[in-house]
């Protein structure tokens, strides 16, 4: 004898396809932000620490600065940057990490116009993290998925 599905077990069977298919579908895009998150603090991480360079003094307030050398990450001066970094949700699979701070661009690639040396900061990050990506996605996408399942 030949068992053949009710259609009962058919949509039971089918909705529980669906309800996996949507855990997946969240897990990845949690998992796609966590990496963002990643970037994120590993930017503020290499902003964090002081590099060696020149001594300045600024004003405005008045204080004395290390200028980072061209090409390492930039030092902190009063944080602006390092505050600024934030992480935006697009799409399901598309995370943007960036900066509106008017400097931050000029830091990373350079500015012809204002002198200024390039000391790349977020390319930085995404390397290193793109290094351990695999790794990173897999706990975002675990921890998930153990949650809702």
């Amino acid at each position: 004898m030949k068992f053949i599905p009710s259609k009962f077990q058919a949509a039971f069977k089918m909705k529980k396809f669906k309800s996996y298919s949507q855990i997946y579908a969240e897990a990845n895009r949690q998992a796609t932000k966590g990496l963002a998150l990643e970037v994120r603090n590993e930017a503020v991480k290499l902003l964090t620490n002081i590099s060696p360079g020149r001594k300045e003094t600024r004003y405005s307030p008045k204080r004395d600065v290390t200028v980072s050398k061209p090409g390492d990450p930039p030092n902190t001066d009063l944080g602006v940057l390092r505050q600024g970094i934030k992480v935006e949700q697009v799409s399901e699979t598309l995370v943007l990490v960036g900066t509106n701070v008017p400097y931050g661009r000029d830091l990373e690639f350079g500015s012809s116009a204002k002198n200024v040396a390039a000391r790349p900061w977020l390319s930085v990050a995404f390397n290193i993290v793109a290094s351990k990506a695999a790794k990173i996605r897999d706990k975002y996408f675990k921890n998930y998925v153990k949650a809702n399942t």
